[in-house]
């Protein structure tokens, strides 16, 4: 879709050097396509593969159980709050 395009647009410089790490707050997002959990399994997998760090903060229900259905959660880290996150990346 077009917001996952511009995200990935927006977020193509993450993880091109080692040790990176980010928090990905989706708190406005209520609703995540095929294309937008691709963008996030790359850049999970960019992350893995700089040693970097992905973690996403503020999942809404919806959101979150795609990422349960999908499996998502076994591989990529998530927070329950913005400050949770950044605390864990310290």
């Amino acid at each position: 879709s077009a917001n996952a395009g511009e995200l990935e647009k927006g977020l193509g410089d993450l993880f091109t050097q080692p040790g990176q790490k980010a928090v990905v707050d989706m708190e406005k997002l209520d609703y995540i396509s095929s294309a937008g959990l691709r963008v996030v399994l790359m850049l999970a997998k960019r992350a893995r593969q700089t040693s970097g760090r992905l973690l996403l903060s503020c999942l809404a229900p919806s959101v979150r159980e795609v990422f349960e259905i999908s499996g998502f959660l076994k591989i990529i880290e998530v927070a329950t709050t913005t400050e949770v996150a950044v605390t864990a990346l310290a």
